[in-house]
């Protein structure tokens, strides 16, 4: 564990992984993750597994993951995030930006999410200049929802960019059980991205089940993709899911809107 924390100290490096990484300490009370540890960030909160990469609500900034992360076709199991009040883009990664790739990884986790950008993978993929690639990876789990919350998906919370496929999204898959376990309007909730534009989703799907019928304001709410468009293009896709909500809900894309992008042959 002390190693995958790690990455934090070098966001730009290039990482392989050489075993399965049981991560079940992450749920166990008491846990202290990397940000308490070198900078005494929430202690005592039992708030699970620190983001690699944390951008947004933290007391200070540290940057996105720019780096490459392979996984080498190894696991990272029992993976546990509880919470964080305050803090944007909860995932196995916090946030992912410039030319990072993240591939060959196979991750299990359980997450509670109260703010937006949460996903099994990543919270986010987002930069106006990036080039990130993000393949072969496979997510299974649940996430709880607490109150109104934007952009979930069981894969990225928000894949977007500033030109057509800036994120790149190949072979991928999520089985992911999302509940809103608490009163409030989520939005832009979807099984692999919550949202996505200036995006490629290429040969993925979505088996889990999203419930999202505990608001009547609940929106976007897609079996792959909560809300999709601007530039997104989306091929050889699909999910079989049960999807709920009250507005665009669909059962592979909650929304599509914008110009410049297709879904097809899904």
């Amino acid at each position: 564990m002390t190693d995958l924390e790690n990455v934090n100290n070098n966001l730009d490096g290039n990482y392989y992984l050489t075993n399965d990484i049981d991560a079940s300490a992450t749920a166990v009370d008491g846990y202290q993750n990397y940000y308490e540890k070198k900078y005494g960030w929430w202690l005592d909160k039992n708030v699970g597994w620190g983001p690699i990469g944390l951008p947004f609500g933290a007391p200070a900034y540290i940057g996105g993951f720019t780096g490459t992360f392979d996984g080498c076709g190894y696991s990272i199991t029992g993976l546990t995030i509880d919470g964080w009040n305050s803090v944007h883009e909860i995932g196995l990664f916090g946030d992912i930006e410039g030319d990072a790739k993240v591939a060959n990884l196979t991750v299990e986790i359980t997450f509670t999410a109260v703010n937006g950008g949460a996903g099994g993978l990543a919270g986010r993929a987002d930069d106006p200049t990036a080039n990130i690639l993000i393949q072969n990876c496979h997510v299974s789990g649940t996430v709880n929802l607490r109150g109104s919350i934007s952009e979930i998906g069981g894969l990225i919370g928000n894949s977007a960019g500033d030109a057509s496929y800036d994120v790149q999204i190949y072979d991928c898959s999520t089985d992911m059980a999302i509940t809103q376990t608490l009163a409030g309007a989520m939005r832009y909730v979807g099984g692999l991205t919550g949202r996505s534009s200036y995006s490629l989703i290429y040969n993925c799907f979505a088996t889990g089940d999203i419930n999202g019928a505990g608001h009547s304001n609940t929106e976007y709410i897609g079996g792959l993709c909560g809300r999709f468009g601007s530039s997104a293009t989306m091929e050889y896709c699909y999910s079989t899911g049960d999807v709920e909500g009250a507005y665009f809900v669909g059962g592979l894309v909650g929304q599509y809107y914008g110009s410049g992008g297709y879904i097809r042959k899904c």
